[in-house]
């Protein structure tokens, strides 16, 4: 062995027997691999608490997501009055609850007023264009068909009906005699050479 070789393993024989006392270095190098280690297990640590941190971020914002959603459902529902019916109660003839338009609702126009014989809310109802189309008016009641209006004499463009409110908070459409509580309309209208 070289005499180089023979340095380098006494010093190290040296630095690690119980009975030499260590060199100032070896102590601090001892202290930062202890630092080093508690630093290591912090920054496990630390990763760990981020991970919680972000998992029950993403939980909660799921959650209120969710509630979000089911919370639109429900105004949803409160604008179609289906599912509502049973919560709707009574009320008196002075305010309606709003019909729900199905299909296209470019050609559908209202008009909310009072009928001046009994004090009750009135609905006026217009489905068509000012010249020139065919129409058809759907009636619905819970999503039961109950019926149509046609145009009350040939070369005329928009259909009329005036609704009243009842005392059920609904409206009644009077159509050849036959009156029928009302929450759903649809306004059809052929364009021009279109068949209804």
């Amino acid at each position: 062995m070289s005499q180089f070789s023979e340095n380098l393993l006494s010093n190290r024989d040296d630095h690690y027997t119980k009975t030499s006392k260590p060199s100032s270095t070896s102590k601090l190098n001892r202290r930062s691999s202890v630092d080093l280690m508690e630093e290591l297990a912090n920054s496990r640590s630390l990763g760990r608490n981020w991970f919680k941190i972000l998992f029950g971020s993403m939980i909660g914002l799921a959650l209120v997501l969710i509630a979000g959603f089911g919370l639109a459902v429900q105004l949803e529902m409160v604008d179609t009055g289906d599912p509502m019916k049973s919560f709707r109660g009574k009320t008196d003839c002075k305010s309606c609850f709003p019909l729900t338009v199905r299909g296209d609702q470019r050609h559908l126009t209202f008009e909310l007023g009072f009928s001046s014989d009994t004090g009750c809310q009135l609905l006026t109802v217009m489905c068509g264009k000012e010249t020139g189309t065919e129409a058809i008016v759907q009636w619905y009641h819970d999503g039961k068909d109950l019926g149509v209006s046609f145009m009350d004499h040939a070369g005329q463009s928009r259909i009329v009906r005036k609704l009243p409110c009842n005392d059920n908070g609904e409206y009644e459409l009077d159509e050849n005699g036959e009156k029928g509580a009302i929450n759903e309309v649809e306004c059809i209208v052929a364009e021009a050479h279109e068949e209804l």
